[in-house]
């Protein structure tokens, strides 16, 4: 009896092994301590790899990669050379400006122009006070299809991508990083537009989200696999997630703009931040200067679930800090429990607003929440372009509504 038990066994191990490498081979399983794979094919070497990096290919345009090489910038490509995707190369002198054309990864085959300033990077205040409308979208990660149609759909840019809002505020709640395959092209946009609103009176808030921390750490968890294929081909390094961290925090001119931005930003009455503001943060009387100079001291270390140390820089880069904190919006695991009204309306009162507008925790629809002070606009936005799906808010004057990449406008509330 008990032979024929463990014939059984040995015989189910065995089928299961089987499957395993066949469903590695010839499916998409791999099993993975990221960034390492423990067993997995690597499609591009064709061979079992153990305990190593993964290969992976450029699959589709992207770029320019502005890389500062000190007296002179590396310009980085990736374009289709028959069939198959090349990097490019070009150097360039240090001038102050470089004009560069980004091509878009899309059925349309966008494109638009930057200028590229070396010593142009705004530094951002904490508060504003504006008399003009404020148009706020979140998470688009990498989604230019989302972006650009809810942009142009609502009078924020043209077709030709320039800004045409004026003395508007876009605000920009974070996440534009990770899972797409336009990350680039859509930095450069939201640089662009910083750059042509400016000339306007009218500003672009571009606030970091959790995403954009990860990648400035090197966290290549959600990084689609073309941006993985690029560093490699970069780096000539499989070793993707050290490369990645690198080039985002030491040469790519987009990663030192990005860690310049802010993590929480109030205009006039409107507290904007991507994951939230917890009880702790107000406990430890945190102003949202000290909030913003922290995090940009710290944005390229992962201090998550770190103890020792600076605790307000780790309670800022943590779970409770604004760009992890789900609090505001529903239970999350065993960390923290959805605040009551009670503190909500403390927080409401001790940043001096009347509401707060929050991305990261995804709901069906614009939605609204504590007696309508609470605004989340993490929408699942669609793939193409004019969807009626990707929607965000307009706060103007009087009232917030919601919008979305169609033009249509609904009133949410009066202010």
């Amino acid at each position: 009896m008990v032979r024929k038990i463990l014939k059984v066994i040995g015989v189910f191990v065995i089928t299961l092994v089987i499957l395993t490498i066949l469903f590695v081979r010839f499916g998409e399983l791999s099993i993975t301590d990221r960034p390492i794979t423990i067993f997995g094919y690597d499609k591009v070497e064709d061979k079992f790899i153990v305990n190593d990096y993964m290969s992976f290919e450029m699959e589709s345009k992207d770029g320019v990669y502005v890389l500062d090489q000190g007296d002179q910038y590396e310009l980085l490509k990736v374009h289709k050379v028959n069939q198959q995707y090349k990097l490019q190369k070009e150097m360039v002198d240090r001038d102050s400006i470089i004009r560069i054309n980004i091509e878009v990864a899309n059925s349309d085959h966008d494109q638009f122009i930057v200028d590229y300033h070396s010593d142009k990077i705004d530094q951002y205040l904490d508060e504003y006070t504006t008399e003009s409308p404020i148009i706020a979208l979140s998470d688009i990660e990498g989604n230019f299809n989302a972006f650009s149609s809810f942009l142009v759909a609502n009078k924020v840019i043209n077709k030709n991508f320039d800004w045409i809002f004026g003395n508007g505020h876009l605000v920009l709640l974070g996440d534009f990083m990770d899972r797409g395959t336009n990350v680039t092209q859509c930095l450069w946009l939201i640089y662009k537009l910083e750059q042509q609103a400016a000339l306007q009176n009218g500003k672009v808030h571009f606030v970091i989200g959790n995403h954009e921390a990860m990648n400035l750490q090197g966290n290549v968890k959600y990084v689609a696999p073309k941006y993985k294929g690029f560093i490699q081909a970069y780096t000539q390094d499989k070793n993707f997630a050290q490369g990645y961290k690198e080039m985002l925090n030491d040469k790519f001119v987009l990663g030192k703009w990005m860690k310049s931005k802010n993590v929480v930003q109030k205009i006039n009455k409107t507290l904007f931040v991507h994951g939230g503001i917890s009880p702790e943060m107000i406990d430890m009387k945190l102003s949202l200067k000290e909030i913003n100079d922290i995090a940009r001291k710290h944005i390229s270390e992962n201090l998550y679930g770190q103890t020792q140390g600076d605790q307000k820089a780790n309670l800022i880069m943590g779970r409770k800090g604004p760009l992890w904190y789900r609090g505001l919006a529903m239970d999350y695991k065993d960390y923290y429990k959805k605040i009551n009204i009670q503190t909500f309306n403390e927080i409401l009162a001790f940043y001096d607003v009347e509401q707060i507008v929050i991305g990261h925790t995804i709901v069906e629809d614009i939605q609204l929440d504590f007696n309508n002070n609470l605004i989340n606009i993490d929408i699942k936005h669609a793939k193409e372009k004019h969807s009626g799906k990707t929607k965000g808010i307009l706060i103007s004057q009087d009232a917030v509504f919601s919008l979305d990449d169609n033009g249509e406008r609904k009133k949410l509330k009066t202010l």
